[in-house]
């Protein structure tokens, strides 16, 4: 079988979006769609180059109006702002069976609910690219936890981009332990509202602090003076594993024993995305997170954002600029 995929954004996660779609084992046409020519050209030339399976081809495009009407997935990998309003459009002419979103999914907290009954009414299954719970180390560790005691999750690292990286990290803390109500307490983030490397958005440093009904918690911090790659820690009363993500590595303790260090893979997006795709196109099921799930964790993250943005830039709006 032949499937019809698009690809919604050929900026830099597009392209490694792509890069992976090369690299499926099923037969696919992909349309790629940017309305700047020189992205597009960009991807163009990247896809030339990769090393494509022989049953995977592409072609690219300026609007959504040039897709053809019935798609298989459909993959937005555009910035935040304009996410929406292109699932809006996308689906006023067509339905799709499957999609998956980017994060952060939308910076503006009034188009969670409208985009996910629009969702159910067309009958799309869709999932969130928090990536990490695709990678096999975060697959193994919830059997690797001990059934019953809390657990603290923790992330210390320099400038990594905590208003638009949280969500992986509060996503996969929600998958270890088993509960989506995450309660976010932003009260500790510096005040003030960092530049991000993104045009038109902004950028939090300090350090958040969340908590779920039975117990967990987490704690984000992200140095804005530093530039450490960020450590994960996964502490338990009996034992604490420690993932160096950046260096392919997990350190284990136990009490009164002495660390233990193996080695971990832990995948590029570009290697990630065709597997997924694969998984969905084929079994209609895959590793990340559905998008109802996905949207409750993003928006008890973005309401406080949203507070602490409102406070610090005199704005009064229900958005938030982050991606």
């Amino acid at each position: 079988m032949n499937y019809h995929i698009a690809l919604i954004g050929a900026g830099q996660l597009g392209t490694r979006h792509l890069q992976g779609l090369s690299r499926m084992s099923a037969s696919a046409k992909v349309y790629i769609v940017d309305p700047n020519e020189a992205s597009l050209e960009q991807a163009q030339k990247g896809f030339a180059e990769m090393h494509s399976t022989a049953g995977v081809t592409a072609t690219f495009h300026k609007s959504i109006a040039e897709l053809p009407k019935e798609l298989d997935l459909v993959i937005i990998a555009t910035s935040s702002r304009p996410r929406a309003q292109i699932t809006r459009e996308l689906l006023a002419t067509m339905a799709p069976r499957y999609i998956l979103f980017e994060k952060f999914l939308f910076p503006e907290i009034n188009d969670y609910k409208p985009i996910n009954t629009l969702l159910q009414q067309r009958g799309i299954k869709a999932w969130v690219n928090c990536a990490r719970r695709a990678q096999s180390i975060y697959k193994q560790l919830p059997s690797m936890l001990t059934s019953g005691s809390p657990v603290h999750f923790e992330v210390n690292g320099g400038n990594w981009g905590l208003g638009c990286n949280s969500i992986h990290f509060i996503d996969i803390f929600s998958c270890l332990v088993g509960e989506t109500a995450v309660s976010i307490d932003l009260s500790k983030l510096d005040r003030q509202l960092y530049r991000s490397k993104r045009d038109g958005y902004i950028e939090f440093g300090g350090t958040l602090s969340g908590s779920t009904p039975n117990g967990h918690s987490i704690t984000l911090t992200s140095d804005m003076m530093g530039n450490e790659p960020p450590v994960v820690r996964i502490r338990q009363t009996e034992q604490e594993f420690t993932l160096f993500e950046s260096g392919k590595l997990m350190e284990h303790r136990k009490s009164g024993e002495p660390a233990t260090q193996t080695p971990i893979s832990f995948l590029f997006q570009s290697e990630l995305t065709g597997i997924t795709a694969d998984l969905i196109l084929q079994k209609g099921e895959c590793d990340l997170t559905p998008f109802d799930a996905s949207s409750k964790l993003h928006m008890q993250f973005l309401e406080p954002a949203i507070a602490l943005y409102n406070d610090l830039s005199g704005e009064k709006g229900t958005f938030c600029p982050i991606t």
